[in-house]
């Protein structure tokens, strides 16, 4: 028994269609995953080496600052970024980003996989069974979903940074 409907090569292109646009969706959210842990982890990276260079506690650094009025206009400067720094990276947690933008990470590298794997089964059998692969898209459509869901707001993700990703990834696409 056939449960194709009458029209199912439209019916074909059209989940081929979604698929694809699924797919390219989860390559952008995998690269802007990967951008905001790098961005996170500078910011990380940068905030620890500055809490440890001009904590209170690291008085031998500044006892060579302090010897000049320079010096002391700077350290007093220094202490005060690193401050307010340690005190930004308190509230919005740079590790805890980088922990949740890694874990996307591997979600949408298995949804990208997965995806990809769909559609070559799709071309190696272009008559494919509509129902079943229809179910399979649901599931990485629902997948998809979660990941995107959990996904923190951020500050480091502009309008810029995001059409740099696009950018990037249609070159990658379109080679």
């Amino acid at each position: 028994m056939n449960n194709q409907p009458a029209n199912s090569d439209k019916a074909r292109d059209a989940l081929w269609d979604i698929v694809w646009t699924l797919n390219y969706k989860s390559l952008y959210a995998l690269d802007v995953a990967k951008f905001m842990v790098r961005k996170w982890t500078i910011f990380d990276l940068v905030t620890r080496l500055l809490l440890a260079l001009f904590a209170t506690s690291s008085a031998i650094s500044g006892w060579a600052a302090w010897k000049t009025d320079a010096g002391k206009i700077f350290w007093a400067i220094a202490s005060g970024l690193t401050a307010f720094a340690s005190i930004v990276d308190g509230v919005i947690s740079s590790q805890e980003k980088i922990k949740r933008y890694t874990q996307s990470m591997g979600g949408l590298t298995r949804l990208t996989q997965a995806l990809q794997s769909l559609m070559d089964q799709m071309r190696i059998n272009p008559e494919f069974d509509l129902q079943k692969t229809t179910g399979d898209f649901d599931k990485q459509h629902q997948a998809y979903v979660d990941i995107v869901q959990a996904y923190p707001v951020d500050v480091f993700l502009t309008r810029n940074s995001e059409n740099e990703i696009q950018e990037a990834l249609d070159k990658y696409i379109n080679k």
